[in-house]
């Protein structure tokens, strides 16, 4: 089977810094659309502003790894996604999701196809 598009769920126990290091050609090949992730081991362990391990700088290339492909971070509730602060991650609820802006080929197509079903 193939497919050009996905969602995602990844749930390694706090070693998904180390996953996103090589995950550039998954990303170029497939459009995934939603990453969704927990984040309390990256904001429990990592985010002291004193804490220089190689696992924060690659918490933080993760985090410059979506934002780079046009992901942005959101908290997931009940009534609608809110966006979370990028540079605030620390911050950051327990489960949280990774959402691709559409650019705006897509952007377009969305609104075609919104209108397009739209009740008359």
């Amino acid at each position: 089977m193939s497919f050009s598009q996905a969602i995602m769920k990844i749930d390694i126990q706090g070693f998904e810094h180390y996953a996103f290091q090589c995950a550039g050609r998954l990303f170029d090949t497939i459009h995934i659309t939603h990453v969704f992730m927990e984040w309390e081991i990256m904001r429990d362990f990592y985010v002291s502003d004193n804490h220089t391990s190689r696992d924060k700088l690659l918490v933080e290339q993760m985090i410059s790894f979506f934002l780079d492909r046009c992901f942005r971070p959101y908290k997931l509730v009940f009534e609608g996604a809110k966006p979370l602060d990028a540079k605030q991650w620390g911050l950051w609820p327990l489960n949280m999701v990774w959402l691709h802006l559409p650019n705006s080929d897509e952007q377009s197509y969305l609104e075609r196809l919104h209108y397009k079903n739209w009740p008359t």
